[in-house]
C-alpha cells in the first residue's frame, strides 16, 4: 500500500477502508503507478480512472465499477474481482494470475496482451464478445 499516495491515512481507524475507498474514488483521475495491494475496494466507483499501471494484487473488488478504466499494465494477481463491471475497460496487459474474475462484466473490454488463463475463476464471466463464460466443474462437481 502507498500511503504517501494518500495524505493523512492512519492505519488504525475502524473504518480505515471506508476511508480509502473514498480518497481512492476522489483521486481516480490519476491514480497510475499507485500500490492499492491488498486493499478493500468492494463497491467503489472508480468509473473512467486511471490506473495504468497500478499494483491491485490481492485488493477486494468485489461489485466495483471499473467502467472504462484504464487498467493497462496493472497487475491484478489474486485479486477477488467478483461481479466487477469492467466494461469498456483498457485491461491490455494487466496481469491476472489467481484472479477471481467470477461474473465479472468484460464486454467491450481491451484484452490485448493480457493472459486469462492465468485467472482462477472466469465463471460466469461477461466476455469482450458478450458471451457469456460458462463454469467448469471438477470431476467431482465443484
Amino acid at each position: 500500500m502507498d500511503y504517501d499516495r494518500f495524505p493523512g491515512v492512519d492505519k488504525t481507524p475502524k473504518d480505515y477502508w471506508e476511508w480509502l475507498k473514498k480518497a481512492v474514488e476522489t483521486q481516480k483521475d490519476d491514480l497510475s503507478d499507485a500500490d492499492l495491494s491488498g486493499s478493500s475496494l468492494n463497491d467503489a466507483d472508480l468509473s473512467g480512472a486511471n490506473l495504468r499501471g497500478a499494483n491491485l494484487s490481492a485488493a477486494d473488488l468485489t461489485d466495483a465499477n471499473l467502467s472504462g478504466a484504464n487498467l493497462s499494465g496493472a497487475n491484478l494477481s489474486r485479486a477477488f474481482c467478483l461481479s466487477v463491471n469492467f466494461s469498456g475497460a483498457n485491461l491490455s496487459y494487466v496481469k491476472f494470475d489467481d484472479a477471481d474474475l467470477s461474473f465479472a462484466d468484460l464486454s467491450g473490454a481491451n484484452l490485448s496482451g493480457a493472459n486469462l488463463s492465468a485467472a482462477e475463476d472466469l465463471g460466469g464471466a461477461t466476455m469482450p464478445s458478450g458471451a457469456r463464460e460458462q463454469i467448469n466443474f471438477d470431476e467431482d462437481g465443484f
